[in-house]
């Protein structure tokens, strides 16, 4: 809490027994998704990223890897595209510590609406438009097969890559 009363942030025990406070922001949306549709839901165009600094840039995210077949493949976007604009925000991730808040930005888009992504390859700049897809859960559901002693869990795309 803040000297006003407010909730700022909810303990969390991390890995390795180390605590973590999860932003009140953070919480408050999750909290109402769970209360909305009973589970979480994350916006997914389908590519992961690195920072710009390296490349003399302060402006933008680089594409690192685009997954094959995800949104963001199908509207062209490449490895080594400069991303500047996701849906009206600026993308700019300059050091590793930012990377986490361009996927915080990609997961909070509305899924199922079609975003327009500003981007720079070779030196120029295009758009594209993509749709955006919910984030599948990353472990699959898990059964326990008594007879067998053994308990078996279903692969997701995400874990197969």
């Amino acid at each position: 809490m803040n000297f006003n009363g407010e909730v700022v942030g909810i303990n969390e025990l991390g890995g390795n027994g180390v605590g973590f406070a999860i932003p009140s922001n953070i919480a408050s949306v999750v909290f109402k998704q769970a209360l909305s549709f009973g589970m979480v839901r994350r916006g997914w165009i389908g590519i992961s990223v690195l920072p710009v600094d390296k490349l003399g840039k302060t402006k933008g995210v680089l594409t690192a890897s685009v997954i094959a077949g995800s949104p963001a493949d199908k509207a062209g976007i490449k490895p080594g595209d400069v991303i500047l604009n996701v849906d009206g925000h600026d993308s700019n991730v300059r050091f590793l510590e930012e990377v986490p808040l361009f996927y915080q930005l990609v997961a909070g888009l509305e899924i199922g609406k079609t975003v327009k992504v500003n981007f720079e390859r070779a030196g120029k700049q295009s758009t594209v438009s993509i749709p955006v897809a919910a984030m599948e859960k990353y472990n699959g559901d898990e059964d326990e097969i008594r007879d067998l002693g053994v308990t078996a869990e279903e692969i997701t795309s995400a874990i197969a890559l």
